[in-house]
């Protein structure tokens, strides 16, 4: 094997031993369903559709407006301008000087895993174009050299595997993240709608009761005001079945 080959190998393995320890990372925060936002310098971040512009402002409260805003996927921080973009949706991180680009780690790892994947591919490349510039010459060791090249194709195929299922998780990802929040927001309207219904009830209950005691208890009795409390109680149900029903519609 030559020198050239041997340098282009080692190169290689160190960036496949990063390759697996972010790999690992990525996989991990993807099980966790962490969404925390990290800063990548010289980078920007372009979404699907743009959410707001903040002016005067810095990188840190740039990721702080991205937290807090549901919608915010990611963002944009010029330092040039000082301003802060909010993007929505999917996206890509591209470099730009004078930028920094505020992502999910999730997305950060992943983007990284798609460089050190076309950094592995192309190295592969060279490996198996060395390999065959240099058959005649090494024509002593063909069974090496053509074991080195059955090698090196089948990492290229690995690594181009690994590029689609990279792209196929993080799409898994940004699917199950909306979903989640479309369900928070679920859970938390049916919570405020059933807090409603409560505090009507209550209402209801302690207006019935100051009825009943403050009415005329005399000797005769009071049928006017037996009337109006039954009038009353059978109004309260049927604003309670009223309220119920439309729960239960919405």
């Amino acid at each position: 094997m030559s020198l050239q080959i041997q340098n282009l190998t080692s190169q290689f393995n160190v960036l496949l031993s990063d390759y697996k320890d972010i790999s690992k990372k990525y996989t991990d925060l993807i099980n966790e369903h962490d969404d925390t936002l990290t800063q990548i310098p010289d980078s920007a971040f372009i979404g699907e559709s743009n959410v707001n512009i903040l002016g005067e402002s810095n990188v840190t409260a740039c990721q702080s407006a991205c937290s807090a805003n549901k919608s915010c996927s990611g963002a944009t921080f010029d330092s040039t301008l000082k301003n802060c973009t909010l993007f929505s949706g999917q996206g890509n991180i591209v470099p730009t000087e004078k930028s920094v680009a505020i992502v999910q780690q999730v997305m950060f790892y992943s983007n990284r895993l798609k460089e050190l994947n076309q950094e592995m591919t192309s190295l592969n490349q060279q490996i198996i174009t060395l390999s065959n510039e240099n058959q005649n010459q090494y024509s002593k060791n063909a069974s090496q050299t053509q074991q080195q090249e059955v090698i090196m194709v089948n990492n290229n195929e690995i690594l181009i595997k690994d590029r689609k299922q990279i792209d196929m998780i993080m799409n898994q990802f940004q699917s199950l993240n909306t979903a989640y929040e479309d369900g928070n927001t679920i859970v938390t309207n049916n919570y405020m709608k059933y807090i409603i219904f409560l505090f009507v009830v209550i209402i209801l209950i302690l207006l019935l009761l100051r009825t009943a005691v403050s009415s005329p208890q005399s000797g005769g009795g009071n049928k006017s005001g037996d009337k109006s409390n039954i009038l009353l109680i059978v109004f309260g149900i049927f604003i309670v079945f009223t309220i119920v029903t439309y729960l239960q519609n919405n």
